[in-house]
């Protein structure tokens, strides 16, 4: 339902004479950050993806209790579980192979308890293999920092310009 509704915002704001739909983007932070996940594979009109401190290791934020993270697990959040998500070993580097050959950048912090920095990174190294496949490794971005939960404003936006 969430996907449905980013979808036709772009419909409404493509239509607007001040929009340039050639030059979509989408950046989330936390849930937006998977939203953005979700919703850019779906979405050609999306050009560039920026996921802030969401990107990880799905089993591992989903199900593997930890005193270096907080799991889904571990705490209330039932809206995020998808049922049969993990069926077939699908997790966040295949979602950014959906997303390849578009631009995509990830801004993790490693002070952010929402996963370990070092699978986040592994994770990482995963999807920027898809992109390396296709000879686009250049449009993979991993915008580690040692703050929290947060958004690198100048990163993005220098990564926005890049691309749009």
């Amino acid at each position: 339902m969430e996907i449905g509704k980013i979808r036709r915002f772009i419909d409404y704001a493509s239509d607007l004479p001040e929009i340039d739909a050639s030059r979509i983007a989408m950046w989330g932070l936390s849930l937006g950050g998977y939203y953005t996940q979700y919703t850019a594979p779906l979405e050609p009109r999306i050009k560039v993806a920026i996921c802030s401190a969401c990107f990880n290791e799905r089993w591992h934020k989903m199900a593997v209790s930890s005193p270096l993270y907080t799991a889904y697990i571990d705490v209330d959040e039932e809206h995020i579980w998808i049922p049969g998500h993990f069926a077939g070993g699908f997790g966040d580097a295949e979602l950014a192979a959906l997303i390849c050959p578009r631009p995509m950048q990830i801004q993790q912090g490693r002070a952010d308890g929402i996963g370990w920095w070092p699978i986040q990174e592994k994770e990482f190294e995963r999807c920027k293999a898809f992109y390396d496949q296709l000879g686009v490794g250049d449009r993979i971005d991993y915008a580690g920092h040692n703050g929290g939960h947060q958004i690198l404003t100048e990163r993005g936006i220098e990564f926005l310009g890049r691309y749009l």
